[in-house]
């Protein structure tokens, strides 16, 4: 008796300290590793909030360094009792999350949501992120995952249209953000003259501007699955 009372308190034990690691639900995106540029994240957070006003479902994305050792469906499951994300009549809370350094990443779908937002469902969605998450394309990865998920769940057509626009406007993001490395490094290699890079950086981003504006665009408005990246 005495050895079964003492695996309670091992295990009460546990769940305290994981719970007490477990960050508290204070944005739809929250990430804790730095990996998301500000327009991506604040974008998402809108498209999410506004999913959510609209009577969709509950989603929150987190982002952290590593699961400190534990599985990551253990993982989500804690963060899911303890966010306790949607509407409890419902239960229609989505959760994703990405461990960055143990290249792990979940979807975690409220029960209310089943129908909606099947395992198979989640399992696609994860298939077309995994390519970018393996190459570190964060912005791209997460805001496909968000947008696949508000199709997926969303009534609001022209919420859901939005959010596949702007998908468009992200990748052009990423591209000009990973060109401005590369001439910023091959300007350095070649001149190492660092008023010389800002110059090139600094037109590059002006000619990007206008061409944008001028092609029309707008700004930049903007069960569970687990798989390995």
């Amino acid at each position: 008796m005495k050895l079964v009372k003492a695996l309670f308190v091992l295990i009460g034990f546990f769940n305290t300290a994981m719970a007490e690691e477990l960050p508290q639900y204070s944005a739809p995106v929250m990430d804790q590793v730095g990996v998301l540029s500000g327009p991506v994240q604040t974008e998402c957070d809108s498209l999410l909030s506004r999913l959510y006003r609209s009577g969709g479902p509950q989603i929150g994305v987190l982002i952290v360094p590593s699961l400190n050792g534990s599985s990551i469906e253990e993982y989500s499951i804690k963060l899911a009792e303890t966010w306790k994300l949607g509407r409890a009549e419902k239960d229609d809370g989505v959760i994703l999350l990405v461990s960055v350094r143990d290249h792990k990443f979940r979807i975690e779908v409220g029960r209310g949501l089943e129908g909606d937002l099947t395992d198979l469902d989640s399992h696609r969605i994860q298939e077309e992120m995994k390519p970018l998450l393996a190459q570190a394309k964060f912005d791209e990865a997460i805001y496909l995952g968000v947008n696949r998920i508000i199709e997926k769940t969303s009534k609001d057509n022209n919420l859901k249209q939005e959010a596949s626009d702007n998908l468009s406007n992200i990748k052009l993001w990423v591209s000009i953000a990973g060109l401005i490395v590369l001439i910023w490094l091959i300007s350095f290699l070649i001149t190492k003259d660092p008023i010389f890079i800002f110059y090139i950086i600094f037109n590059l981003i002006g000619s990007s501007s206008r061409d944008h504006d001028e092609g029309g665009g707008g700004g930049f408005a903007g069960g569970g699955s687990s798989d390995n990246f």
